[in-house]
């Protein structure tokens, strides 16, 4: 290693079907998180010369441990010890094991493979699981992202998902820093930890939604996500239905996974509503199929009940769509209304409705708000702005941790 590298490691819910098959050899039926963000930052760290990353990630769906380098990334791909033998996955999530005993075994292995590295700083990314767990209990210079906050974003009715919430309570409270991208998270972590450093630390977006593009849009309102309940996307369909009132032409193309119940609930409800050839459910896509459909879509609309900073809503500002969303969670951050998009009231398809055909009516200012968009969140969410963010965070922690160590990076 290079005597001035910072040497990271990530501690993180990393996509491995994202890595090419001959460094890593998993079930391939299994569907994994797409975790954007991690895969784009840690390649654009993974191109400085200052750093050298290593990403430590858990799967049940590998058969032995795997350690290679990718796109000059260390990584160490790790066997879930619960994994039961002789099966291709662990136990069930009914019978959460590794949650019931604070993913003991697991906590004991990352231990050691990280000592082998001995990193300068640990960045573990989310509370929702071990990983900041982890993070603590290896005793080096750390730092904790959070994507969200598990709190509002279930009802935590059972004892396992009671635990989920001790954990990311715990973590909150005993960790020093934290990576925010929002006001709302920055507030709730002062809540628990009135002496936290919080540090701003954006999400990078995948590089294709930066690609400009002339091709003409059309009458085409569109939402992506998951589809479920939280999403609120009964309340964009309901608020879709007055839009073909007066435009009955528009089209209302929702892209995203769900379960079978609620998706046939949706359905139903289009179905009643009688709004069912202007409305596509058009399933999981990739990144280059949504960029295509951002490009053509006039308006993006994101009805959500509780959201921290959805990548979608990023994905569709950098992509220049003019964008309505909730006004809650920490979305506010993302989107000054009536400057770079519009803010409406959750669980209200009136006032949604009504804010859609404003800016249907109002081309210029479509177009002025999409214009906004775009400036802001490629400032806000370009790789390596988002790279060289992540790196002085790590340095300013290294140098408040006395353990710079003079790397003159």
């Amino acid at each position: 290693m290079n005597k001035h590298q910072l040497k990271v490691a990530w501690l993180c819910p990393y996509p491995i079907d994202k890595l090419p098959n001959e460094k890593v050899k998993y079930n391939q039926s299994k569907c994994f998180h797409p975790a954007s963000w991690l895969v784009h930052l840690s390649n654009a760290l993974g191109k400085l010369q200052n750093i050298q990353l290593h990403i430590f990630t858990e799967t049940n769906w590998v058969n032995k441990d795997y350690h290679f380098i990718h796109n000059n990334i260390y990584f160490h791909i790790l066997k879930n010890p619960y994994k039961i033998p002789f099966f291709k996955r662990g136990f069930p999530s009914k019978i959460p094991i590794s949650l019931i005993t604070g993913y003991y075994l697991s906590s004991i292995k990352f231990l050691r493979k990280i000592k082998i590295i001995q990193p300068d700083l640990i960045h573990s990314h989310g509370t929702e699981g071990q990983y900041a767990l982890f993070g603590l209990r290896s005793f080096y210079p750390l730092v904790i992202s959070i994507q969200g906050v598990m709190k509002f974003m279930s009802n935590f009715n059972d004892m396992y998902q009671k635990k989920i919430l001790y954990y990311e309570n715990y973590s909150i409270k005993r960790a020093k820093n934290f990576g925010s991208r929002t006001e709302w998270v920055n507030n709730y972590i002062k809540s628990i930890n009135p002496n936290a450093n919080i540090y701003y630390m954006p999400e990078a977006i995948n590089p294709v939604y930066f690609k400009e593009s002339n091709v003409d849009r059309k009458d085409i309102i569109i939402y992506v996500g998951d589809l479920r309940e939280r999403k609120g996307i009964i309340y964009l369909i309901r608020a879709f239905k007055e839009v073909t009132k007066i435009y009955s032409k528009y089209k209302l193309y929702i892209v995203g996974d769900s379960k079978i119940e609620y998706l046939n609930f949706l359905k139903k409800s289009i179905n009643e509503l009688e709004i069912s050839s202007n409305v596509k459910f058009l399933g999981k896509k990739n990144a280059s199929e949504i960029k295509k459909y951002h490009d053509i879509a006039k308006l993006f609309v994101f009805p959500t009940l509780i959201d921290n900073s959805p990548n979608s809503v990023a994905e569709a500002m950098v992509s220049g769509l003019p964008v309505i969303s909730s006004n809650t969670g920490g979305i506010p951050s993302m989107i000054d209304d009536s400057k770079n998009g519009i803010l409406v009231p959750s669980k209200n398809s009136d006032v949604l409705a009504e804010k859609i055909i404003h800016l249907i009516k109002n081309k210029d200012f479509r177009s002025k708000l999409g214009e906004n968009a775009t400036f802001v969140a490629r400032q806000r969410h370009g790789p390596n702005i988002v790279a060289e963010i992540t790196v002085n965070v790590y340095k300013d922690i290294l140098i408040s941790s006395n353990k710079y160590l003079n790397k003159q990076l």
